[in-house]
C-alpha cells in the first residue's frame, strides 16, 4: 500500500510542468485549445518549401498571404505544376519509381503503410494482402491490372519530403504529414 502512495505522488510530481520564464507555461495542456495563426507580415518569408508549393503569381500561383487570407482552414486550393521544372521538383519528393525503390529496402506492410485498391462498380475494392509489401507484387497490380496504390507517410522513407514536412510544420505551427495516391494512367481515379 505505501508503494502504490508512493508511485502516485511520483506521477503527481512528473504531472507538474514548470513555469516558463516569464509565467506562462511553455506547452499547453493537450486539450488547450490551439489559436489561429496568423498570416504572416509582408515581411516575413515563408519556408522555400511552401513558397514553390503555391507557386509564384506571376505563374498562376498564389502568394502567401492570399493563401492565409482566402484558403487556409477555409477552402482547398488546387496546386498544380506550373512547368517542368515544378514537375522535376515533385518528382524528387515522391514518385512510383520512389515507392518501390523504398519497398524494395524497407519492411513495408501492405496494411499499415499502403493499401492497393481498384473501383469496379463505382465500388472500391481493396486488395486483400498482408504481411512484407512485395515491389515486384505491387508493380505488377499498378501495371497490369491498374490497382491504385495509397502509400501512407512517406515522409519515413524520403529525407527530401521529411525536410518538406518539416518547413510546412513550421509555417502552419502544426503538424504535417503526406500520403500518396498514385493512380495508373487510363484508369479510374481514385475518389
Amino acid at each position: 500500500r505505501g508503494e502504490e502512495l508512493e508511485f502516485m505522488e511520483n506521477i503527481k510530481a512528473l504531472s507538474k510542468r514548470p513555469a516558463h520564464r516569464d509565467g506562462e507555461d511553455p506547452l499547453p495542456a493537450p486539450h488547450a485549445k490551439r489559436t489561429r495563426i496568423d498570416a504572416p507580415s509582408e515581411n516575413e518569408a515563408l519556408s522555400p518549401s511552401l513558397a514553390w508549393f503555391l507557386g509564384s503569381e506571376s505563374k498562376g500561383g498564389v502568394s502567401g498571404a492570399e493563401f492565409f487570407r482566402d484558403n487556409f482552414e477555409k477552402k482547398p486550393l488546387v496546386v498544380r505544376a506550373k512547368n517542368d521544372d515544378d514537375a522535376n521538383r515533385a518528382h524528387k519528393l515522391f514518385s512510383y519509381e520512389k515507392m518501390l525503390e523504398y519497398i524494395s529496402k524497407n519492411e513495408v506492410s501492405y496494411n499499415d503503410d499502403m493499401c492497393i485498391c481498384t473501383f469496379k462498380d463505382k465500388k472500391k475494392q481493396i486488395a486483400e494482402l498482408e504481411g512484407v509489401a512485395d515491389s515486384k507484387r505491387v508493380d505488377d497490380l499498378y501495371t497490369k491490372h491498374n490497382h491504385t496504390l495509397q502509400f501512407y507517410r512517406p515522409q519515413r522513407f524520403s529525407d527530401s519530403l521529411w525536410s518538406f514536412n518539416h518547413d510546412l510544420e513550421n509555417d502552419f505551427q502544426d503538424l504535417c504529414g503526406a500520403s500518396a495516391y498514385l493512380t495508373p494512367p487510363n484508369s479510374q481515379r481514385h475518389t
